[in-house]
């Protein structure tokens, strides 16, 4: 049975909670209408914005204070004088902590871990705080418990996942849980979202990929370009899949191979289309070319500018900029040169930026996707799909498609530059306010919506299932909606949302969160019934009934087969078509909520 361990993106956090005032024992936050949070000097001193966990807790916590109307103001404290300051009422809270800057002894509280908060709270019973500790905490003094409370609540909610488990196995093993992680990045060419919809030349290829192999995917995006190699390494995904040339310097990474080549690169100095003054390499004297720094980029300039006397200046960008955005600044005239291959500079300028090639490098490279030295299978079955792949038309197709003039890749171009639009579908506003009504997150409430009708608010399935929700005749009538009814957009999104709440009411307090709501889209999707069979039957099978992922999803798998529905007490099940679907929406939701977040902070 194909498992499926749900990714969570730790640098990106969408702050949508359920906006109640914030109350405290006393009244200083919401008569002020100011959080006061205390920042260790040690954890934020020389941290480039978004970069490091200290600074991604910044955001999340500013999202926080987003979704209370309240205003944060930041206060530097020296780490040995925390405790202290917390109880002197220097800030309401504390972030950024680490264990032994904090008096345990004193009376102060703990959050949940805030990059796996599905733990129990730190220092309750039973929780040896000392052993447990994660690497980051959050404190507020002991007079703050419902300020405390609330912080859970939005940590719980916002991470619907859990941390990624180290994971290095080979081709088997990734068959074994039925899911391929991709490391990508957030670009036309690689991977993003439009309608709704995962797309990108990229993603199209390991879905062919993935498909060929029975797998599902789950595309991971890290912060920075550097990270994928690091996460790589780490386990944290399977394959890079994100338009990586094969150069001599990645060919002796003694952890990492490329595998099979495609494409056909040639990298270009880029600067505005009004610019006609680079007409050789000399013409680049006195000009500032602008790229990251661990990008192949740097080191083609890096070796021009010591195999030349040309005096130009070769200045590094944020490792976290992607070269689409490297491309606007040279547009709007920010930076004043930048390096990128032929494919990328081609999809803006389609796109109807004012940029032109100045100076093409005749050496041309290949693209390859990365896999890890002890991963000879997963290799092979990627060099195999590559030999059978490159230079079809379904390949030249996909290539066209995202290189070439193309109204998804356009439209995705605009949507980067404004959040008034609807980001993910045309019922954006709709969804949010049914999943703060039932308090769910709207990126969730999408996925799910995507999963069922692809924003079809006519749509209607075989079994008699009707509009974006895909309600039922039955449970329609039953949540008040009749023949008319059920196709408008606002009763019907309203409805369904209401019923997924239902069945997550159903499910036992002791089931954390996250796993409530993998029971509960399994619930939405195949019945309560086959809930109760599945968790029975896991507790039978010596399994986990509290857990989904490789517990109850597993004991889903048996209640296909005859031995075991016909002892079931509501049959057979569906069960591959339930776990599947739990799989892709948890997947999608993920993605949704990641890309949000980016273009957020990006805005700001």
């Amino acid at each position: 049975m194909k498992a499926f361990t749900y990714v969570c993106l730790l640098t990106v956090l969408v702050g949508l909670g359920c906006g109640d005032p914030v109350v405290l024992n006393n009244t200083s936050i919401q008569d002020s209408g100011v959080l006061r949070v205390l920042l260790p000097k040690i954890a934020v001193s020389g941290l480039p914005r978004g970069e490091d966990f200290e600074v991604r807790e910044a955001v999340l916590i500013s999202n926080f204070a987003k979704d209370h109307d309240l205003t944060i103001k930041w206060v530097e404290v020296s780490s040995d004088r925390l405790t202290d300051a917390l109880l002197e009422g220097k800030g309401e809270m504390a972030i950024s902590c680490q264990l032994e800057w904090v008096d345990v002894e004193a009376d102060v509280l703990f959050s949940r871990p805030v990059f796996n908060p599905l733990k129990p709270e730190l220092g309750a019973v039973g929780i040896d705080l000392v052993k447990e500790a994660p690497k980051t905490l959050w404190v507020v003094p002991h007079s703050s418990k419902k300020l405390l409370e609330k912080l859970n609540a939005f940590l719980v909610k916002e991470h619907p996942g859990v941390i990624p488990k180290s994971r290095v196995g080979d081709l088997a093993a990734i068959k074994e849980r039925g899911y391929i992680r991709v490391l990508t990045r957030n670009n036309p060419a690689c991977y993003f979202i439009h309608r709704g919809k995962l797309m990108g030349f990229e993603y199209e290829l390991i879905k062919q990929y993935a498909d060929q192999q029975g797998l599902d995917v789950v595309m991971v995006v890290p912060p920075r370009w550097a990270d994928l190699k690091q996460w790589m390494v780490e386990g944290r995904g399977d394959v890079i899949a994100a338009s990586i040339t094969i150069s001599d310097e990645r060919k002796k990474s003694k952890d990492l191979q490329c595998c099979h080549p495609y494409g056909h690169v040639q990298e270009i100095i880029v600067t505005r289309q009004s610019d006609s003054t680079l007409r050789s390499l000399n013409d680049l004297a006195g000009r500032t070319v602008h790229v990251r720094e661990l990008s192949h980029y740097w080191t083609t300039l890096e070796k021009l500018k010591e195999e030349s006397s040309i005096d130009f200046t070769l200045k590094a960008v944020p490792g976290t900029m992607e070269t689409r955005e490297i491309l606007h600044r040279v547009e709007s005239g920010e930076f004043d040169l930048t390096m990128a291959d032929r494919g990328f500079l081609d999809i803006e300028i389609n796109s109807g930026r004012k940029l032109r090639s100045g100076l093409m490098f005749r050496t041309p490279y290949n693209y390859g996707w990365v896999v890890r030295k002890n991963n000879p299978e997963l290799k092979d079955s990627i060099n195999t799909f590559f030999k059978q792949k490159v230079g079809t038309s379904n390949y030249n197709y996909l290539y066209g498609k995202y290189f070439s003039q193309g109204s998804a890749v356009r439209e995705f171009q605009d949507q980067s530059h404004s959040l008034e639009k609807a980001v993910i579908s045309p019922y954006d506003d709709l969804i949010r306010a049914s999943a703060e009504k039932y308090d769910f997150h709207w990126c969730l409430i999408a996925s799910l919506m995507y999963q069922e009708s692809r924003f079809d608010p006519k749509a209607k399935s075989w079994s008699g299932a009707r509009g974006l929700m895909q309600l039922m005749p039955a449970t329609a009538g039953e949540l008040g909606l009749n023949e008319q009814t059920v196709l408008d957009p606002a009763k019907n999104i309203d409805a369904g949302v209401k019923y997924l709440g239902k069945q997550r009411k159903r499910v036992s307090g002791e089931v954390d969160a996250f796993n409530r709501l993998c029971f509960s889209l399994a619930a939405y999707n195949g019945g309560y019934g086959h809930l109760i069979d599945a968790r029975a039957l896991a507790k039978k099978l010596g399994r986990d009934p509290n857990l989904w992922v490789e517990n109850v999803d597993h004991a889903y798998s048996l209640l296909s087969t005859p031995e075991y529905s016909r002892k079931a007490k509501y049959g057979y099940c569906r069960s591959e078509e339930i776990t599947h679907y739990v799989r892709q929406i948890m997947a999608r939701y993920i993605s949704y909520k990641s890309d949000i977040e980016r273009l957020k902070q990006t805005l700001e």
